[in-house]
């Protein structure tokens, strides 16, 4: 977390909502798969993670969360990608110690949840390091607990870099390289 107190502005402590962080500390796991198929320049690769929150100083802990996305990338034409995305997140109730429920529990009624996403994306390679990505989230399945707002679309543009920081760059030799 960025801290373990929560942010207080003008002598009143914010909403949880707000807050930067979730004050606790945490744990998540992360499981990468990917397969190639470069004679189609084609690509598939999966990314599953799943993060434990443990229970902030007033005893409120925010829902573990299970998440997982299937990646299609497919080489439209040279430095241009196409990327199709089907993403499951799957997020546990919150527990509030401090505050039980109306039926004397610790799960905090609105909250958890189970979204299916459809992501389409479009990604430029600018001279091989820099990647410039439009993506847009569809919703295909909701269902939320209780009273929460939901998404009813999002769209991204991200630029990003990458950096190779190896102290031994890899050598390339053009006679083997076809």
């Amino acid at each position: 977390p960025f801290t373990t107190n929560p942010q207080v502005v003008d002598g009143v402590q914010l909403n949880r909502d707000v807050q930067p962080s979730t004050n606790a500390f945490g744990i998540s796991e992360m499981v990468f798969f990917n397969k190639g198929f470069p004679a189609i320049s084609l690509r598939l690769f999966t990314i599953n993670r799943y993060e434990y929150n443990f229970p902030d100083k007033s005893e409120y802990k925010y829902g573990n969360t299970l998440l997982n996305s299937v990646f299609v990338s497919k080489k439209i034409f040279k430095y241009f990608f196409g990327i199709l995305q089907v993403r499951s997140e799957w997020k546990f109730h919150d527990r509030d110690e401090a505050n039980p429920n109306d039926n004397g529990g610790s799960e905090v009624i609105n909250s958890g949840y189970y979204l299916l996403t459809l992501s389409p994306q479009v990604s430029y390679s600018i001279v091989g390091k820099w990647n410039l990505t439009a993506v847009y989230d569809i919703p295909l399945y909701k269902y939320y607990n209780g009273k929460q707002m939901t998404p009813a679309y999002s769209f991204a543009l991200s630029l990003t870099r990458d950096f190779n920081l190896a102290k031994n760059q890899p050598s390339v030799n053009p006679d083997i390289v076809k």
